[in-house]
Formats: structure tokens, C-alpha cells, sequence
């Protein structure tokens, strides 16, 4: 059995426990590195816990480590998050919270499950220069540099028309 299938299979003891069969021999380095690598160590420390796996002692520090960081950090995001929702609803703004934020809550149940590096939103194509303001008011800025202020905007617009 691959590292993947069993990286694969201990993550679905989480939703479906019943119908997984964890291997009686895992190579838990390779598993864990495969679990950095795809950003999935806070899912992996739920799934042995949940079902009580017997895991070497330093890998099961070192993932406890990782699921309470990544909760601590989540929280912080979560807060931001929340006064950005906050200041463009100010301004009568639809937006839709996409990917991360939203699995968190929705999908996973539980912010420390998903490693979060951004929040991604969705707003009325009327409304982004006025959301922009709001953004750059409350100490956001572009994370590319554009020649005329609002260039970058328009040209990916552009590309959602055609």
C-alpha cells in the first residue's frame, strides 16, 4: 500500500470510520512528511486521536503541536476575518466567503482542521472599487504593485467578461 492510500485512509476514519481499515505496519515519517506536504498534519492528529491509533510519541507531539498552532493562528484569521465581514457589510456590500473560511466552518466543523493562509471572497463586480476602499482603509494592500491604481482590477474583469 502506498504512502498516499494510507495517509488516504487514516484521513477517512474521520467522516466514515466504520468503513476504513487502518494497515497494520505505517510508515509514519513518510506519512507525516506526505501530510506537511499537502497540508493536512491537523486533520491527520483528529484522525488518530478519533480513533485511537497507536502513533510514536514524538510524531504525536509534534502533529499535537501543529493541530493547537493551527488552531491559535486560525483564531487570529478568524478574528480579522470578522471585522473585514464587519466593515464591508458597512457599506451594503454582497459577498460570498469562499474556499478556507468557509470549509472550516462548514465542511470540517472545527477551525484547527484547515490550514488557512488567506480568505477569499466574492463580490458584485459593481461593487470592487468601493470594496477595494474598504480593504485599503482598514490597512490591506495590493499584493501586486499596479501602475494605475485599480489597473489590475480592470484587466482581470476584463477576463471574466470575455
Amino acid at each position: 500500500m502506498s504512502t498516499e492510500e494510507i495517509l488516504n485512509r487514516l484521513l477517512a476514519m474521520l467522516w466514515a470510520p466504520q468503513n476504513v481499515t487502518v494497515p497494520p505496519s505505517i510508515p509514519w515519517p513518510e506519512v507525516v512528511e506526505l501530510a506537511r506536504i499537502n497540508d493536512v498534519r491537523s486533520l491527520l492528529h483528529a484522525a488518530i486521536r478519533q480513533a485511537s491509533i497507536d502513533v510514536p510519541q514524538p510524531i504525536q507531539e509534534d502533529l499535537r503541536r501543529i493541530y493547537y498552532q493551527t488552531a491559535a493562528t486560525n483564531l487570529v484569521r478568524f478574528e480579522v476575518l470578522g471585522q473585514t465581514l464587519e466593515a464591508l457589510s458597512a457599506v451594503n456590500t454582497p459577498l460570498l466567503l469562499l474556499k478556507g473560511p468557509a470549509l472550516a466552518e462548514t465542511v470540517y466543523g472545527n477551525v484547527a482542521l484547515r490550514v488557512m493562509g488567506d480568505a477569499d471572497l466574492t463580490v458584485p463586480v459593481e461593487r470592487v472599487q468601493e470594496c477595494r476602499q474598504v480593504l485599503l482603509e482598514l490597512g490591506y494592500s495590493p499584493t501586486e504593485v499596479e501602475p494605475v491604481p485599480g489597473a489590475q482590477t480592470a484587466y482581470r474583469l476584463s477576463l471574466i467578461h470575455i
